[in-house]
């Protein structure tokens, strides 16, 4: 399934990559969130050009598309990232999908990437999600964004230990939220994307809640995706993104992270974006300080969801 907020033109790419993928055993759904541009005319014509089955869901009883067709789902407001992809997860659930495939509208999907990462997860039942390697797109200069290694939960959540060099299949704490495969299973028992994060972080409190009910995470380093760099958002050195981060990873780590490693991480977390503020005070970024700040005041009033007022 594919997300789509007010980004026309990098859907219609997405779904260009999707539809070249190997294997006909698929079927893919766009979820319109709240666009005030037009999405569903432009797709339609894609789709028609393509001789592509398309249908456009309503509220109702809603029949699932066939193999190789796609279908559309409007959402009448911005339900976030989190929303919005449980609106097409719930839909996939309904129409009794084994697996799901959540990818950002600013991925672009090599043809072998789905039957590669499917390969992986029917391996063993124990399986949850399965994501793989993460490239930057040619054009953000084809850097690796994620190469595997895991989080560091006690230093602040968001320190990665790389892994430099590895490939195959490994056993990983943290699945990236651009793309993964998901057992619908696993989502069935232990819930969705929690909708109170909206954007960003909840990638990481799904990968830590399907670990703390036995799932497993891997990733295969064989296979990959092509990444923009949060094109919605214009780059991640906006004041939205430090407002959610802020505010998003210390709900998580009061809620997920237990004993020692919950206070480590706070205190770690804390003083990382005490840094940030200080550097951003010398260079000029009162923006980023403010952006921080509103995070940390909405995380102590229980604020959550769409941030309500301009940040």
């Amino acid at each position: 399934m594919i997300l789509n907020w007010n980004q026309c033109a990098e859907t219609l790419a997405c779904v260009e990559s999707v539809l070249s993928l190997e294997g006909s055993d698929w079927a893919a759904i766009v979820v319109d969130n709240g666009s005030t541009e037009p999405l569903l005319e432009p797709l339609r014509e894609l789709l028609h050009a393509r001789r592509v089955p398309f249908q456009v869901l309503d509220g109702g009883r809603r029949k699932a598309p066939a193999s190789g067709a796609l279908a559309a789902l409007r959402l009448p407001e911005n339900r976030g990232y989190a929303g919005g992809n449980n609106a097409g997860i719930e839909a996939a659930l309904e129409w009794g999908f084994d697996w799901i495939m959540v990818v950002n509208n600013d991925v672009r999907l090599p043809p072998d990437s789905l039957q590669r990462l499917l390969a992986v997860a029917r391996d063993s039942a124990d399986v949850g999600l399965v994501g793989c390697r993460v490239l930057a797109r040619p054009e953000f200069g084809e850097r690796e964004q994620y190469g595997g290694g895991r989080l560091l939960y006690a230093l602040g959540v968001y320190l990665l230990w790389r892994w430099k060099g590895r490939s195959g299949v490994h056993d990983v704490n943290f699945v990236p939220g651009c793309a993964f495969l998901a057992r619908a299973a696993a989502l069935a028992q232990v819930g969705l994307l929690d909708e109170r994060y909206y954007l960003y972080s909840e990638d990481i409190e799904l990968s830590h809640r399907l670990l703390e009910h036995g799932w497993r995470l891997l990733v295969d380093l064989d296979a990959h995706v092509w990444h923009g760099f949060s094109v919605s958002l214009g780059g991640r050195r906006t004041p939205l993104y430090y407002y959610y981060v802020t505010r998003n990873t210390l709900l998580f780590i009061k809620e997920r992270l237990q004993g020692m490693t919950r206070l480590l991480s706070r205190l770690a977390f804390l003083a990382q974006m005490a840094a940030h503020c200080v550097q951003w005070l010398a260079t000029g970024r009162r923006d980023l300080v403010r952006a921080t700040w509103r995070g940390f005041q909405d995380y102590r009033r229980q604020r959550y969801g769409p941030v309500l007022s301009k940040v």
